[in-house]
């Protein structure tokens, strides 16, 4: 079994990361990432469930061998894609800062980089 390119293990940590300052500190972290205050209840709870997302990537990236990633890669690329698509329309809307939009266009972008690193990697 060779091992996990070093760009995917950072992601990998980068990702556990960011869930637990989701878990810890949902408000901020929503704050940072450009949510507006509009309903102070319902803002933790969506970070929260998506810092358990974010763990479970960040779980599944480390403990996979590299053909597995690459199976998860093909999986994650689109819900990033459909979770950037739902920050760029809340943008849109007005609910969430355009900061917002960039931060979920550089995480997409993340994922693709992460694509491409595993199919050079399982070549």
């Amino acid at each position: 079994m060779s091992a996990l390119p070093v760009f995917v293990r950072t992601v990998g940590w980068t990702s556990l990361g960011l869930a637990a300052v989701g878990t810890v500190a949902p408000r901020r972290l929503a704050e940072v990432g450009g949510v507006r205050a509009c309903d102070g209840d319902l803002v933790p709870v969506l970070v929260r469930m998506a810092a358990a997302r974010q763990a479970l990537i960040g779980v599944a990236v480390l403990t996979r061998r590299p053909t597995d990633v690459r199976r998860s890669t093909n999986l994650f690329l689109p819900l990033t894609t459909f979770d950037a698509a739902a920050v760029l329309l809340g943008v849109r809307a007005g609910a969430l800062r355009p900061r917002s939009g960039l931060m979920s266009a550089a995480v997409l972008a993340t994922n693709v980089a992460i694509g491409v690193s595993v199919r050079r990697g399982a070549r």
